[in-house]
């Protein structure tokens, strides 16, 4: 039944994020909570996690749009800027947020 589920949802690119989607939603509902049992001063473990989730959410994500038109070529070829702008949307957001970091710890750039 899981195997059927999977192979009707990854047969185009939506699917793959989708189901890369869920499978990082599992890690921080689930797994989060058990690699952070047992730690001493655990309370930052779980943020620690987080924040690799994060960015295997993001290379995760650049590395399905790399990946798409390789594998899906009927689909690429129909819709060929869906895979172009999800990793700039996302290199652009990480971006911004380091800039902003940046920015906020007091030091600004000489544009």
């Amino acid at each position: 039944m899981l195997k059927r589920f999977i192979l009707k949802i990854v047969k185009n690119p939506f699917g793959v994020y989708l189901l890369w989607i869920l499978l990082l939603l599992l890690f921080c509902i689930i797994g989060i909570p058990l690699l952070s049992i047992g730690h001493p001063g655990g309370e930052q473990v779980p943020f620690t996690l987080l924040g690799y989730a994060c960015d295997a959410f993001d290379i995760g994500f650049i590395l399905i749009s790399a990946t798409s038109p390789f594998i899906y070529h009927k689909w690429y070829r129909k819709y060929a800027y869906i895979p172009l702008i999800v990793p700039l949307l996302i290199i652009g957001i990480i971006l911004w947020s380091m800039i902003s970091v940046y920015i906020s710890n007091g030091y600004n750039y000489a544009w």
